[in-house]
Parts: C-alpha cells; structure tokens; sequence
C-alpha cells in the first residue's frame, strides 16, 4: 500500500510539474510570502530614476501580456513603481524611437519590449 501511495504521490507530482502547475504554484506562494513580509515592514521602495521607470514599465507590460500575474504582483511593488502605468504606452515608443507592434492574429498590442529586441537584432544584422 506504501508503495502504491508513493508512486502515485510521485506520478502526480510529474504531472504537476510537465504541466507547468507546479511553476505556479511556487510563484503563487513567493507572491503571497512577499505581500505577507511587505505588510511588515514599512521601508519604502526608493523613487526610481527616469531610466528605471521606463524599463520597468516595459518589463510591467510584458509581464501583462505574458499574463504573469503573480511575477508582476511581487514586481509592482518591489521596484517602486506605481499601481499604474506611469508612462503611456504612445509616450514610451515616442522616447524610444520604435514603433507599438500589433498582435495581428489577436489584434492586441505587443508589448514594446519586443520591438525593442527587434531593432536591436535588425542593428546587428541578425535575424
């Protein structure tokens, strides 16, 4: 019986772990242990420089996109940005000099991270 119970405890841990269950759960539980320590403590997150803003709120919008919630739960705070976007999504392309790219399957935004990657790799000649 021992026997049966481990090797079903191990084929669902398998399955928890090939689909992706497990990931989530670990990153549900960092998120609930950094909430549980931000509550106790009253240290606050410095401003962040201009260049940070804007690299956060790429990082913020791609982690939207990507629908990681519970990274950008911990994230948001930890970095001192607002609740917000800070920088409108038109203004942060205008700054950057690259265009809002467009999921054409989906007809959503991208986020801009990825144009970002793109003229970096169109610059270098790679593809």
């Amino acid at each position: 019986m021992a026997a049966s119970l481990e090797e079903l405890n191990d084929a669902v841990a398998d399955a928890f772990q090939a689909n992706g269950v497990q990931d989530k759960v670990k990153a549900k539980l960092r998120a609930e242990v950094f909430k549980l320590l931000e509550g106790n403590e009253t240290v606050v997150a410095p401003a962040p420089t201009n260049e940070n803003l804007i690299i956060n709120e790429l990082i913020r919008e791609y982690l939207r996109f990507n629908q990681y919630s519970h990274t950008l739960s911990v994230f948001v705070p930890e970095s001192g940005q607002p609740k917000q976007p800070a920088i409108p999504r038109t203004i942060l392309a205008d700054d950057l000099n690259i265009r809002e790219p467009i999921d054409l399957d989906n007809d959503r935004p991208v986020p801009l991270l990825y144009s970002v990657v793109q003229k970096l790799l169109d610059s270098t000649g790679r593809p």
